[in-house]
């Protein structure tokens, strides 16, 4: 301890025993190496991280309680909200998995303790696939955030029977923690209902800031309609690219400005005909790539869209998005942009943009300790 002040401990949770919290310690810049690489010493450490990253406990202990009732030796299983989910997780397994097995979906039937309420509970979809394709599936359900969150994990273990849950490699024991008992939620008391928590994303999104202002996002008639909200930012580019997909030419290869967060170039490429990475920032070099492929066959539109981060990430280049909206219009490809790392209080793209992603979790809660995306 120095001056009082108690040193940084690798992998700790920040804050400190926050259940829900998805930032950890990583103290010094070996151990930043460390995680990128994946070195046991410092992922075996980690007490917190993104759910797509770091399983939370809790989702764990629900997993293993679906196994029990729906599953089989041999089998693994992994949980969503969404039907279509675990079904495109069962085609990406067969797909990509060397030995797939004959992964199957079906409805989690979660055993409530009797006297529950659990009429506003969502349904929950289990996929269950062999050991074999572990890697398939954990992959699927990074690259599309997916799964269940562990808030819902929470609710659903509080009221289910304590003899059917397996808290020993808890980190956080339940109820230890409430979280609306810190201080943050006294100052900044949470929305109780869904519906108006969702129509306050929706108006924020959508650039009401809520001050009687003008709309920040310079369009005019943009409004809350607009916007569709999801479980994560992964999750709502995902679902956005399907749309892309769906609505284009088929066959038809996207293209990535510069270099995006990883996750999504794996995104892009697992779904569709694949992407192009212009790497090197340079338009003349999109220019050429969209004029190459026009002439291919100039009835057909060259590519299925483009997509780039503002400012990318992790490098933080802007590229010039107003040149970028001219080629767009000219070869008729939307322009799709994340501007996650910007987002709309810093940078205004939407009178640029197709449409705009973000990934609401760095901007919703100033404790990181929830996830979102629109």
């Amino acid at each position: 301890m120095i001056g009082g002040i108690q040193p940084a401990v690798l992998g700790d949770a920040i804050p400190p025993n926050v259940p829900h919290t998805i930032v950890c310690s990583l103290p010094t810049w070996q151990d930043i190496v460390g995680f990128v690489e994946g070195e046991e010493r410092v992922t075996t450490a980690l007490k917190a991280g993104y759910p797509r990253q770091k399983i939370h406990d809790y989702v764990k202990a629900l997993w293993k309680i679906c196994s029990q009732i729906h599953g089989v030796e041999g089998e693994e299983c992994s949980l969503s909200f969404s039907r279509k989910s675990v079904e495109e997780c069962v085609l990406y397994v067969k797909k990509h998995a060397e030995n797939p097995g004959e992964p199957r979906v079906c409805r989690f039937e979660i055993p409530y303790k009797s006297g529950v309420d659990v009429s506003e509970f969502p349904e929950v979809f289990a996929v269950f696939f062999p050991s074999s394709a572990l890697t398939e599936a954990s992959q699927f359900m990074m690259y599309t955030g997916s799964g269940i969150s562990a808030r819902f994990a929470e609710q659903c273990l509080e009221c289910i029977p304590e003899e059917l849950i397996d808290t020993s490699t808890f980190i956080i024991p339940l109820k230890t923690v409430n979280w609306r008992d810190q201080e943050y939620y006294k100052v900044h008391r949470p929305i109780e209902s869904g519906p108006e928590a969702k129509s306050a994303l929706r108006r924020l999104f959508a650039g009401d800031l809520g001050d009687g202002l003008a709309n920040i996002r310079g369009v005019p008639g943009v409004s809350p309609d607009d916007v569709y909200l999801y479980a994560s930012g992964m999750n709502a580019i995902w679902h956005l690219h399907l749309m892309i997909l769906d609505t284009r030419p088929k066959g038809l290869k996207s293209a990535a400005f510069n270099v995006m967060y990883s996750h999504s170039h794996n995104l892009i490429e697992g779904w569709g005909a694949g992407h192009y990475v212009i790497g090197s920032g340079s338009i003349a070099d999109l220019e050429a790539r969209l004029a190459s492929e026009q002439a291919k066959d100039p009835e057909r539109p060259p590519l299925a869209a483009l997509y780039i981060d503002f400012p990318t990430n992790p490098m933080l280049q802007s590229p010039d998005v107003a040149r970028l909206r001219e080629l767009a219009d000219r070869y008729h490809v939307p322009l799709i942009i994340d501007e996650t790392v910007g987002n709309l209080i810093n940078v205004q793209l939407l009178p640029y943009a197709g449409i705009v992603v973000c990934s609401f979790t760095k901007i919703i809660s100033g404790l990181a300790n929830v996830m979102g995306g629109g």
